[in-house]
């Protein structure tokens, strides 16, 4: 059933993450550095999860517990172009970025004719990992000092490791936010 349920999920799943944008402008453009991280410690801090293992058994039956270690990171180094105009600018960019994770999974049961079946459900830890160059474009929108932002990206991975699980990462993403000018 759970390799059933597995082959039905999505080719993509998207990881969003919090992340920062650094621009120095260099004359004709600016040296862009980005660097993003998501972590199962950072959710639980926020309150997207709750403290400690998550309850998967069927209330009244048998107890099974999920407990999991993520951690997901991107770092991007770029050139990026851009024209400003008022209350709008728009840029392009080319740059290199690394990207990665890991995603630890382990059942858990205080039920001991359960706990013997656990080891013949697949768990384990499933990694990714990939590096290569991109391109991107953006837009902002509004006051020179103060900008909503959008990016989408085109990412080709020339190195890259799928783990055992064939996890890998995609060559397009975006980020969307705001610009804060000093």
């Amino acid at each position: 059933d759970i390799e059933a349920e597995m082959a039905e999920a999505p080719d993509y799943l998207p990881v969003p993450m919090p992340g920062v944008f650094l621009s120095f402008d260099v004359g004709l453009g600016a040296l862009e550095l980005e660097a993003s991280y998501l972590s199962d410690g950072l959710l639980r801090a926020v309150g997207v999860l709750p403290p400690g293992a998550i309850d998967i058994g069927e209330p009244g039956e048998v107890e099974i517990t999920l407990d999991f270690a993520l951690a997901a990171y991107r770092i991007a180094l770029g050139w990026h172009p851009r024209f400003d105009v008022g209350f709008f600018a728009a840029g392009v960019g080319v740059g290199g970025a690394l990207t990665g994770g890991g995603l630890e999974l382990s059942l858990i049961s205080p039920d001991p004719e359960v706990e013997e079946h656990l080891p013949e459900i697949p768990s384990g830890t499933f990694s990714w990992s990939a590096g290569g160059p991109m391109l991107w474009v953006d837009l902002e929108l509004g006051l020179p000092f103060l900008r909503l932002f959008g990016r989408g990206n085109l990412f080709l991975p020339l190195l890259s490791s799928t783990g055992e699980a064939g996890l890998r990462a995609a060559s397009w993403g975006g980020a969307a936010g705001l610009v804060v000018r000093f």
